[in-house]
């Protein structure tokens, strides 16, 4: 809830916060016929939620069935994500299929590693 949350308010630091130092996010990007992947380190993904959040505008997020399975220090939690933006004219809206690792560290419930399928199209 807590990162729903910052996502929410563009929050890059409330969202960093909550990741761990050596977190890995990792995914495929497809929008139309061509896909790019990525992985991104901690700094790495809260620069590019700085550039992209700070170069959109109407940003809405919402996440959809998301399961939870815990095993020891462990959860892992999958989730149907949803965003949309306008960029310049442009309104996108992008459906991603997430899993997220979390562990517990210390006291600290820390996002360990983040796989995404994301798919971005145009809004008509």
């Amino acid at each position: 809830a807590q990162m729903d949350e910052a996502i929410s308010k563009r929050n890059v630091d409330g969202v960093t916060r909550m990741m761990a130092d050596d977190v890995r996010v990792v995914g495929v990007i497809e929008m139309g016929k061509q896909s790019q992947s990525f992985s991104y380190s901690k700094d790495e993904y809260s620069k590019a939620l700085y550039d992209n959040w700070g170069a959109s505008s109407d940003y809405a997020y919402k996440r959809e069935n998301q399961s939870i399975s815990i095993r020891g220090q462990k959860a892992k939690v999958q989730a149907d994500i949803k965003e949309t933006m306008r960029i310049g004219s442009q309104r996108l809206i992008s459906s991603s299929k997430e899993v997220a690792t979390l562990e517990l560290r210390g006291n600290k419930l820390l996002l360990t590693h983040v796989e995404a399928k994301v798919k971005v199209q145009l809004a008509p």
